[in-house]
C-alpha cells in the first residue's frame, strides 16, 4: 500500500460517517435541540508594489477580483504594509508602538529540502544559501522550520523566529549523513545508459528497455516526494498568512521521466507499447504535483523554489550515426530535462504567487525579492457562495490605480469542510508532532505472538479526558515502514462527563522490521487535533539463532477503552518511553522472545532481572524446542515494590552459559505523593 492521502488520513474522514460509535455508560439524556452559526469566508493574500503613497492608500473600490468568468462585487480588503524605512528609536514609545502595530504581519517560512530531488552540488549550494538567507528573512518576528525529505521526512526545527536556533538546525542537517541522497546526482548516468544502448547495440529494443525502468523509477520517487511536501503544506493550514515555503529541489518535474522519449522520434513512439506507457505515465505524473498546488493553494502558502544546483553545463554522450538510423531525435536530453525541471519549478511558484530561482540566483536577489513580495501585503475576504468546492478555479486580482502592480496566486481553492479536515489530519500526520492546545496523545504497542512470518501486537491509541461534558473522538494509528503503511487502526469513541481519557485498542499484524507508529487524534465537537510519531524496532527471528522483541510497560488506567466493539472503564496501558512509572501502582512488562530457525534443537533459558533502585529478579523461564517458536514474556512488579528512580528491565536468552540475544526497556520510577 503506498502512502498517499487515502492511507496519510488514517480514514479518520471515513470513521465520521460509517464507524460503529461506542458511547461509555451512564451518558446523559440529549435534548435533541441543536443551535448551529457558521461563517463562510475566502483570503486571498495580494502583494502590491508602487509608489508608497498609493499602494498604502487602496481601498476595496480600487481592486477588482474574478473567479473563473465571474467578477465579485462584494469584498473587503485588509491592507498589512511595513511603514517607510524611518527606523524609530529603539526603545522609545514609537518603536513600541511599531512592533505591536497590526500593520506588521510576520511571515513564517518553511525551508523544505528536497534531498531526493537535489544533486551533490545542489546540497551543499543550499546549505550554504540557507545559511545567508535565514538572518536576512528572520527579523521582524518572521519565523522559520526546516525541513528535509530524504529517506524520511524529518523536522530539524519547529517554528522559531531564533535565527541562531536555525542556523544550528542547518548546521545538523548538513552533517547528517542519512540526509544525503545520490539519485539526482546519478541521472546524468542513467542517460548515459539509454545512450550507450543506442549506440553499441544499434537496436532500439535494449534503449527502450532501459528508458521504461528508468523512467518508472524516477516517477515512484517524484510521487513520493510530492507526497510527502502536500504533507507539510497541510501543516501550515492554522498558520496565519503570509506564508511561504522555500523549496530547495533540482530535479523535481511534473512530468516525471518523459525527458527519456527525447530520444525517440514520434513514429517510434506511436508505434511502440513502452514508449507509449512512458509517454501516458509522465501525463498521470502531474496529478501529485497538481494536489500540491491545489492544497497550496487552498491554504495561501506561496512557494519560492530554487534550483539549488545553480548554473552548470551538462556533458553528454552524442548519439551516434547507427542510433540516428533507427530514427532517434539528434537533440541532447540534457536540455529537455533541466528544462522540464526548470518550467516545474516555475509553475509550482507562479501558480502559488510566488517566484522561482534559476539558474544561480544569489541569496541577496532572493531576499530582495521575498521582501518586496511580503512588504505590502492585503488580504481580499469574500463569501464564496456559488463558487464549487475542492475544485480548482483561475483566478484573477487586479488593481485599477496607474502605477500600482499586483500578484497573487493562479487559482482559487474553496475547501469543503471535510477537505479541511483531512488536510488537518495529513499535515497532523505528516508532523513528527502536533498538539492544539494541551491535547496530546500516544501510541502504543504490546506485543502479542508471531506466527507466519507476522507479529500480532495490541496497538493502544491513547488520549487524556478534557474539560467537556461529553466529547467524540475519532482515533487512529498507522505503523509506516520504508514509507509504506503495514497496518493500521482506528475507530470512534464518545465519552461523557469531563476529563475522562479514552483508550481505542485494536489487534494488528505486521512483518518485522523497523516501524515509525504515527498517531492521530480528532476531537470532533472542539476541532482539536493532536498527533505524535515514535520509532520502535521488531526483530526478525530468522536472523539469528534467537532474538528479543520490545518491550511494553503497562500501568492500569482508569478511562474509556474500546476493543471489538466492547467497552470498559478501566485497564492495563502502555506508558510511553518519555513518562515515568508510578511507584503506588502495579507494573507489568510483556515483551516476546523468539527462538531462531534452524537452531541446535535444544531448550532456551530466559532470564530477567530489574536493576536500579531497587532490585527485582524473576523465575527463569524454558523456550521449548517444540511448539510456536516465540513465547509472550509477562513480568509484574507489584505495587510499592520499586522506590523513585531510574531502572533498567533487562533479559537475556541463554543456550547453556552461552548468550544468543538481549534485549529489554529503560525507564524511570516516581511517588505520586
Amino acid at each position: 500500500m503506498r502512502l498517499d492521502r487515502l492511507t496519510v488520513a488514517l480514514g479518520l474522514l471515513a470513521l465520521a460517517g460509517g464507524a460503529a460509535q461506542q458511547t461509555a455508560p451512564d451518558e446523559p439524556g440529549r435534548s435533541g435541540l441543536v443551535e448551529r452559526t457558521s461563517t463562510r469566508l475566502t483570503q486571498i493574500d495580494v502583494t502590491v508594489s508602487g509608489p508608497a503613497e498609493l499602494i498604502r492608500a487602496l481601498t476595496a473600490e480600487d481592486f477588482k477580483v474574478r473567479v473563473d468568468l465571474k467578477w465579485i462585487r462584494e469584498f473587503r480588503v485588509d491592507g498589512f504594509c511595513d511603514e517607510p524605512p524611518t527606523a524609530p528609536e529603539p526603545g522609545s514609545t514609537a518603536a513600541l508602538l511599531a512592533a505591536g502595530d497590526p500593520r506588521r504581519r510576520p511571515a513564517s517560512y518553511v525551508l523544505y529540502f528536497d534531498q531526493q530531488q537535489l544533486t551533490l552540488t545542489g546540497r551543499h549550494r543550499a546549505m550554504r544559501l540557507a545559511k545567508d538567507l535565514l538572518p536576512e528573512l528572520i527579523r521582524n518576528g518572521n519565523r522559520a522550520m526546516v525541513v528535509s525529505n530524504a529517506r524520511r521526512l524529518d523536522t530539524f526545527s519547529q517554528f522559531t523566529d531564533d535565527p541562531a536556533a536555525l542556523l544550528d538546525a542547518i548546521e545538523r542537517l548538513e552533517r547528517d549523513r542519512t540526509q544525503w541522497d545520490f539519485y539526482a546526482n546519478q541521472e546524468s548516468s542513467r542517460v548515459e545508459d539509454v545512450i550507450d544502448a543506442f549506440n553499441r547495440d544499434g537496436t532500439v529494443d535494449r534503449a527502450v528497455s532501459l528508458a521504461r525502468i528508468y523512467q518508472r523509477e524516477e516517477r515512484w520517487r517524484t510521487e513520493q516526494s510530492l507526497h510527502r511536501l502536500e504533507s507539510v503544506v497541510a501543516r501550515l493550514a492554522s498558520v496565519e498568512a503570509p506564508k511561504a515555503v522555500i523549496y530547495f529541489a533540482d530535479t523535481t518535474r511534473a512530468n516525471a521521466g518523459e525527458h527519456y522519449l527525447s530520444f525517440f522520434s514520434d513514429r517510434m513512439i506511436e508505434s511502440d507499447s513502452v514508449l507509449a506507457g512512458i509517454q501516458s505515465d509522465a501525463t498521470t505524473a502531474w496529478l501529485p504535483f497538481d494536489r500540491v498546488v491545489n492544497l497550496a493553494a487552498a491554504q495561501g502558502v506561496r512557494f519560492y523554489s530554487i534550483q539549488a544546483e545553480g548554473l552548470v553545463s551538462h556533458f553528454q554522450t552524442p548519439l551516434g550515426l547507427a542510433a540516428q538510423a533507427l530514427g532517434a531525435r539528434r537533440s541532447p536530453t540534457s536540455r529537455t530535462r533541466i528544462r522540464d525541471a526548470q518550467g516545474t519549478l516555475g509553475s509550482l511558484s507562479r501558480e502559488t504567487g510566488g517566484y522561482a530561482f534559476i539558474n544561480g540566483a544569489t541569496a541577496p536577489a532572493i531576499v530582495d525579492r521575498m521582501r518586496s513580495d511580503f512588504e505590502c501585503l492585503y488580504l481580499v475576504s469574500f463569501d464564496p457562495a456559488g463558487i464549487s468546492e475542492d475544485a480548482p478555479h483561475a483566478l484573477r486580482v487586479s488593481v485599477k490605480r496607474p502605477g500600482v502592480r499586483v500578484k497573487s496566486r493562479g487559482r482559487l481553492i474553496v475547501e469543503s469542510e471535510s477537505a479541511r479536515l483531512e488536510n488537518r489530519l495529513l499535515g497532523a500526520f505528516g508532523a513528527p508532532e502536533v498538539a492544539d492546545g494541551p491535547l496530546v496523545v500516544h501510541g502504543e504497542l504490546v506485543p502479542i505472538g508471531f506466527d507466519d512470518g507476522r507479529y500480532s501486537a495490541l496497538v493502544q491509541i491513547a488520549v487524556p479526558g478534557i474539560a467537556l461534558q461529553g466529547s467524540t473522538w475519532d482515533l487512529g494509528a498507522s505503523l509506516v515502514s520504508r514509507n509504506r503503511v503495514q497496518a493500521e487502526a482506528q475507530g470512534r469513541l464518545t465519552v461523557s462527563g469531563p476529563g475522562l481519557p479514552v483508550v481505542l485498542e485494536r489487534e494488528i499484524r505486521f512483518p518485522p522490521g523497523p516501524y515509525e507508529v504515527r498517531s492521530v487524534a480528532h476531537e470532533t465537537s472542539t476541532d482539536l487535533v493532536a498527533s505524535a510519531n515514535t520509532e520502535v524496532s521488531w526483530p526478525d527471528p530468522n536472523r539469528g539463532p534467537a532474538c528479543v522483541g520490545p518491550f511494553a510497560l503497562l500501568q492500569p488506567e482508569l478511562a474509556a477503552f474500546t476493543r471489538d466493539g466492547q467497552v470498559r472503564m478501566s485497564g492495563p496501558l502502555g506508558v510511553p518511553a518519555e513518562q515515568p512509572v508510578l511507584t503506588d501502582e502495579p507494573t507489568a512488562f510483556v515483551g516476546l522472545v523468539c527462538r531462531g530457525r534452524g537452531g541446535r534443537g535444544g531448550a532456551l533459558r530466559v532470564e530477567r532481572w530489574l536493576r536500579g533502585a531497587s532490585r527485582v529478579e524473576f523465575e527463569p523461564i524454558e523456550l521449548g524446542a517444540g511448539g510456536d517458536r516465540c513465547a509472550q514474556v509477562r513480568d509484574v512488579v507489584p505495587a510499592g515494590a520499586l522506590g523513585p528512580g531510574s531502572y533498567s528491565y533487562e533479559v537475556r536468552v541463554l543456550d547453556g552459559d552461552y548468550e544468543l540475544a538481549s534485549g529489554g526497556r529503560e525507564f524511570f520510577a516516581v511517588d505520586p505523593s
